[in-house]
C-alpha cells in the first residue's frame, strides 16, 4: 500500500511536539534566571541598605550617649568628638549608597 504510514506521522507529530514544548520550557527558563538575577540584585542592595542603616543606628546612639554623659560630667571632650564624627561617617555612607541606588534605579527606568 502507497499510502502514508501512520507510524511515520504519529512520529513526526510528536517530535514536532516535544521541539514546541521544550522551546516553551526554555523560553520559561530564561525568564526565571532573569528574575531569579534580579531578585538576587535586590537583595544585595537591601543587605546593604541594612548594614549601613544599622551602623547609623549604632553611631547615633553612641553620639546620644556621649551627649548625655558630656551633659552630666561636663568632660569628654575627646569622646564626644569621636562620636560625632563616627556619626558623621555613618551618615554620609548610608546617603551615598541611597544617592546612587536612587540614580542608578533612575538611569535604568530611563533606558
Amino acid at each position: 500500500m502507497g499510502g502514508l504510514d501512520l507510524n511515520a506521522i504519529l512520529s513526526a507529530g510528536t517530535a514536532i511536539i516535544v521541539a514546541v514544548l521544550s522551546g516553551f520550557f526554555a523560553r520559561d527558563l530564561r525568564r526565571h534566571k532573569k528574575h531569579d538575577a534580579e531578585n538576587e540584585s535586590r537583595a544585595r542592595e537591601r543587605a546593604e541598605e541594612l548594614t549601613l542603616s544599622m551602623n547609623l543606628m549604632n553611631a547615633a546612639y553612641k553620639l546620644s550617649l556621649t551627649t548625655s554623659l558630656t551633659l552630666e560630667n561636663e568632660a569628654l571632650h575627646d569622646t564626644m568628638l569621636e562620636a560625632r564624627e563616627a556619626a558623621k561617617s555613618a551618615h554620609e555612607k548610608y546617603w551615598a549608597f541611597v544617592n546612587s541606588t536612587v540614580a542608578d534605579k533612575m538611569y535604568k527606568a530611563d533606558i
